[in-house]
Protein backbone atom coordinates (compact mmCIF):
# COMPACT_ATOMS: atom_id res chain seq x y z
CA UNK A 1 0.00 0.00 0.00
CA UNK A 2 1.73 3.47 -0.82
CA UNK A 3 2.15 5.14 2.39
CA UNK A 4 0.06 8.25 1.45
CA UNK A 5 -3.03 5.95 1.74
CA UNK A 6 -4.84 6.12 5.16
CA UNK A 7 -6.05 2.89 7.05
CA UNK A 8 -7.13 1.85 10.55
CA UNK A 9 -7.77 -1.40 12.09
CA UNK A 10 -7.80 -3.44 15.26
CA UNK A 11 -6.54 -6.19 16.28
CA UNK A 12 -7.31 -8.22 18.61
CA UNK A 13 -4.43 -10.16 20.74
CA UNK A 14 -5.78 -13.40 22.71
CA UNK A 15 -2.68 -14.64 24.02
CA UNK A 16 -1.37 -11.02 25.35
CA UNK A 17 -4.69 -9.31 26.36
CA UNK A 18 -4.65 -6.42 24.30
CA UNK A 19 -5.41 -4.68 21.17
CA UNK A 20 -3.60 -3.28 18.93
CA UNK A 21 -3.72 -0.78 15.88
CA UNK A 22 -2.24 -0.38 12.67
CA UNK A 23 -2.14 2.66 10.46
CA UNK A 24 -1.22 3.28 7.18
CA UNK A 25 -1.00 -0.56 6.15
CA UNK A 26 2.40 -1.72 4.66
CA UNK A 27 4.14 -4.50 4.89
CA UNK A 28 5.44 -6.14 8.13
CA UNK A 29 4.45 -2.53 10.04
CA UNK A 30 3.84 -2.54 13.29
CA UNK A 31 1.47 -1.38 15.18
CA UNK A 32 1.20 1.86 17.02
CA UNK A 33 -1.27 1.33 20.21
CA UNK A 34 -1.91 -0.72 22.95
CA UNK A 35 -5.00 -1.18 24.63
CA UNK A 36 -5.02 -3.85 28.04
CA UNK A 37 -1.49 -5.03 27.75
CA UNK A 38 0.05 -4.45 31.50
CA UNK A 39 -2.29 -2.01 32.25
CA UNK A 40 -2.48 -2.61 36.33
CA UNK A 41 -6.17 -2.19 37.29
CA UNK A 42 -7.57 -4.75 37.42
CA UNK A 43 -11.32 -2.89 37.59
CA UNK A 44 -13.53 -3.88 34.55
CA UNK A 45 -11.98 -0.55 32.39
CA UNK A 46 -8.48 -0.74 32.01
CA UNK A 47 -8.02 -4.55 31.99
CA UNK A 48 -8.77 -7.18 29.06
CA UNK A 49 -9.35 -10.54 29.75
CA UNK A 50 -8.95 -12.67 26.48
CA UNK A 51 -10.41 -9.94 24.46
CA UNK A 52 -11.20 -11.99 21.15
CA UNK A 53 -13.03 -9.14 19.17
CA UNK A 54 -13.69 -6.05 18.74
CA UNK A 55 -15.61 -3.64 16.54
CA UNK A 56 -15.03 0.21 15.73
CA UNK A 57 -18.26 1.95 14.70
CA UNK A 58 -17.99 5.26 12.50
CA UNK A 59 -21.29 6.18 12.56
CA UNK A 60 -21.20 6.49 15.94
CA UNK A 61 -17.15 7.14 16.85
CA UNK A 62 -17.22 4.77 19.29
CA UNK A 63 -15.18 1.63 19.76
CA UNK A 64 -16.30 -1.97 21.27
CA UNK A 65 -14.07 -4.77 22.87
CA UNK A 66 -15.11 -7.90 24.08
CA UNK A 67 -13.50 -9.03 27.30
CA UNK A 68 -14.70 -12.55 27.38
CA UNK A 69 -13.63 -13.63 30.62
CA UNK A 70 -14.80 -10.24 32.33
CA UNK A 71 -17.98 -10.83 30.84
CA UNK A 72 -18.37 -7.07 29.68
CA UNK A 73 -18.22 -4.94 26.55
CA UNK A 74 -15.58 -2.07 27.20
CA UNK A 75 -17.03 0.86 25.44
CA UNK A 76 -14.42 3.90 23.95
CA UNK A 77 -16.13 7.01 22.97
CA UNK A 78 -13.57 8.02 19.96
CA UNK A 79 -10.60 6.67 18.79
CA UNK A 80 -8.03 5.99 21.84
CA UNK A 81 -5.32 6.72 20.53
CA UNK A 82 -2.26 6.65 22.31
CA UNK A 83 0.37 6.80 19.78
CA UNK A 84 2.09 3.46 21.06
CA UNK A 85 2.54 4.97 25.12
CA UNK A 86 1.55 2.70 27.36
CA UNK A 87 -1.14 4.06 29.75
CA UNK A 88 -3.78 3.39 31.80
CA UNK A 89 -6.37 4.04 29.14
CA UNK A 90 -10.22 3.44 30.57
CA UNK A 91 -13.18 2.38 29.08
CA UNK A 92 -15.61 5.40 28.78
CA UNK A 93 -18.21 2.77 30.02
CA UNK A 94 -18.72 -1.59 29.97
CA UNK A 95 -21.74 -3.71 28.92
CA UNK A 96 -22.49 -6.10 31.48
CA UNK A 97 -20.92 -6.31 34.93
CA UNK A 98 -17.57 -7.11 35.40
CA UNK A 99 -16.51 -10.77 36.32
CA UNK A 100 -20.42 -11.18 37.55
CA UNK A 101 -21.76 -13.41 34.71
CA UNK A 102 -25.38 -13.41 34.51
CA UNK A 103 -28.85 -13.90 32.60
CA UNK A 104 -30.23 -11.32 32.97
CA UNK A 105 -31.28 -7.50 31.25
CA UNK A 106 -28.09 -6.54 32.28
CA UNK A 107 -25.74 -9.31 32.34
CA UNK A 108 -23.96 -11.25 30.10
CA UNK A 109 -21.77 -14.48 30.11
CA UNK A 110 -18.55 -14.96 27.69
CA UNK A 111 -18.80 -11.99 24.92
CA UNK A 112 -17.61 -13.57 21.46
CA UNK A 113 -18.68 -11.18 19.56
CA UNK A 114 -19.85 -7.37 18.85
CA UNK A 115 -21.08 -4.96 16.48
CA UNK A 116 -23.09 -1.88 16.54
CA UNK A 117 -25.44 -0.10 13.52
CA UNK A 118 -24.66 3.46 14.71
CA UNK A 119 -27.51 2.81 17.54
CA UNK A 120 -27.84 -0.09 19.06
CA UNK A 121 -24.76 -2.57 20.44
CA UNK A 122 -25.12 -6.22 19.42
CA UNK A 123 -23.08 -9.06 21.61
CA UNK A 124 -22.80 -12.59 21.38
CA UNK A 125 -23.60 -13.68 24.40
CA UNK A 126 -22.51 -17.24 24.19
CA UNK A 127 -22.35 -19.17 27.77
CA UNK A 128 -26.12 -17.49 27.69
CA UNK A 129 -26.79 -18.77 24.09
CA UNK A 130 -28.24 -15.77 22.54
CA UNK A 131 -27.68 -12.05 21.38
CA UNK A 132 -28.16 -9.24 23.34
CA UNK A 133 -29.36 -5.94 21.87
CA UNK A 134 -28.35 -2.91 23.99
CA UNK A 135 -28.51 0.74 23.46
CA UNK A 136 -24.93 3.06 23.67
CA UNK A 137 -24.70 3.62 27.05
CA UNK A 138 -24.99 6.42 29.25
CA UNK A 139 -23.80 4.97 32.40
CA UNK A 140 -22.35 1.30 33.02
CA UNK A 141 -24.23 -2.15 32.86
CA UNK A 142 -27.42 -0.75 30.71
CA UNK A 143 -30.43 -2.93 30.79
CA UNK A 144 -30.25 -4.87 27.09
CA UNK A 145 -33.33 -3.61 25.07
CA UNK A 146 -34.34 -7.08 23.07
CA UNK A 147 -32.73 -10.66 22.99
CA UNK A 148 -32.51 -12.92 19.85
CA UNK A 149 -32.17 -16.18 20.01
CA UNK A 150 -34.09 -17.15 23.75
CA UNK A 151 -37.80 -16.39 24.31
CA UNK A 152 -37.00 -13.98 27.24
CA UNK A 153 -33.97 -12.27 29.61
CA UNK A 154 -33.29 -15.72 31.57
CA UNK A 155 -34.19 -18.19 29.30
CA UNK A 156 -31.19 -20.74 27.82
CA UNK A 157 -33.19 -22.90 26.39
CA UNK A 158 -30.86 -25.18 23.83
CA UNK A 159 -33.81 -25.49 21.58
CA UNK A 160 -32.69 -25.98 17.90
CA UNK A 161 -35.28 -24.07 16.09
CA UNK A 162 -34.78 -21.90 13.24
CA UNK A 163 -34.60 -18.85 15.98
CA UNK A 164 -32.41 -20.30 18.33
CA UNK A 165 -28.80 -20.09 18.72
CA UNK A 166 -26.06 -22.32 21.21
CA UNK A 167 -22.85 -20.61 20.70
CA UNK A 168 -22.73 -17.41 18.94
CA UNK A 169 -19.37 -16.34 18.47
CA UNK A 170 -19.07 -13.49 15.85
CA UNK A 171 -21.45 -11.07 14.35
CA UNK A 172 -21.82 -8.71 11.40
CA UNK A 173 -24.28 -6.51 9.91
CA UNK A 174 -25.12 -6.40 6.22
CA UNK A 175 -28.13 -5.03 3.84
CA UNK A 176 -29.83 -4.32 7.39
CA UNK A 177 -28.97 -8.26 8.57
CA UNK A 178 -27.91 -9.07 12.14
CA UNK A 179 -26.11 -12.55 11.08
CA UNK A 180 -24.11 -14.46 13.82
CA UNK A 181 -22.11 -17.92 13.29
CA UNK A 182 -23.39 -20.35 15.33
CA UNK A 183 -20.69 -23.03 16.32
CA UNK A 184 -22.59 -25.81 17.99
CA UNK A 185 -25.11 -25.44 15.23
CA UNK A 186 -22.67 -25.65 12.69
CA UNK A 187 -24.72 -22.81 10.80
CA UNK A 188 -25.01 -18.56 9.85
CA UNK A 189 -28.15 -17.80 10.70
CA UNK A 190 -30.00 -13.59 10.47
CA UNK A 191 -32.29 -11.52 11.68
CA UNK A 192 -33.69 -8.44 9.76
CA UNK A 193 -32.78 -5.69 11.77
CA UNK A 194 -36.21 -3.58 11.21
CA UNK A 195 -38.31 -6.60 12.64
CA UNK A 196 -36.41 -6.68 16.12
CA UNK A 197 -38.76 -5.21 18.36
CA UNK A 198 -38.23 -4.76 22.26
Amino acid sequence: FPEAVFFLYYANDEAFTRIVEYKNLTLHKSHTTLLGLEIPSNNGKYYLDRPNNCFYDSVADKLLITSENDDVVLVYEGEPTMDGVLVNHAADYIIGEHENAGRTQTRISNPRGVVADGTNVFVADASNRRIMRFPYPSSDSPNGNAVLGQLNYTNADTDTGDAAVRQPTGLFIANNKLYTADRDFNRIIYWNLSLIHI
